[in-house]
């Protein structure tokens, strides 16, 4: 629908500009909540990213407050290993 695109493109600008995590609660599914992190390359350029999603009832109304710094610090873990990684293959 419209509605979810929409929805979706906002959460996805949002997770964009984000130096964390970002979160979503009911916007792609009813009863469903996430929150996701990016992982960078060496340029700081978003290569993948890290999520986390599941009922509401679990995850809760506010996922990032529950959940966001675990998954930013998964994020950054393989944030630093694709640039260790990167920096050694170009040696």
């Amino acid at each position: 629908s419209a509605r979810r695109s929409r929805a979706r493109h906002a959460s996805w600008e949002r997770w964009r500009a984000c130096d964390s995590a970002a979160d979503s609660v009911e916007e792609r599914e009813p009863g469903v909540a996430s929150v996701s992190a990016a992982v960078r390359d060496g340029a700081g350029a978003v290569v993948a990213a890290v999520s986390l999603s599941g009922p509401i009832e679990r995850m809760s109304r506010s996922p990032r407050a529950k959940f966001g710094a675990a998954v930013s610090a998964a994020a950054d873990d393989l944030t630093a290993t694709l640039s260790t990684t990167l920096a050694a293959t170009l040696r």
